[in-house]
């Protein structure tokens, strides 16, 4: 982990951005207060990140997690049987 200022962060970013995976998350500092946190992603952590910020596929999850619950669903060789006529 690593504090930088904002001005640091505005003069260095392309290499700061690159040293992420050695050095940790950066600390962005702000008049000597935390302003941001940055960290690396990897393709797979930032699609996490999206889906878990979501907030309307979150709803719809829940929603669908609940009919399943309340035995609205149906077996998925059912769907994929649905989904296989569809693609004939």
């Amino acid at each position: 982990m690593r504090f930088v200022t904002m001005d640091d962060l505005g003069r260095k970013a392309a290499n700061l951005m690159r040293g992420l995976e050695d050095t940790g998350p950066l600390i962005v500092m702000d008049e000597g207060r935390p302003a941001a946190l940055v960290v690396g992603l990897t393709d797979d952590e930032l699609e996490e990140y999206a889906i878990a910020r979501n907030e309307d596929l979150q709803r719809e999850l829940d929603q669908a997690y609940a009919e399943c619950l309340a035995g609205a669903g149906r077996p998925a060789s059912e769907l994929l049987a649905e989904l296989s006529a569809r693609d004939e």
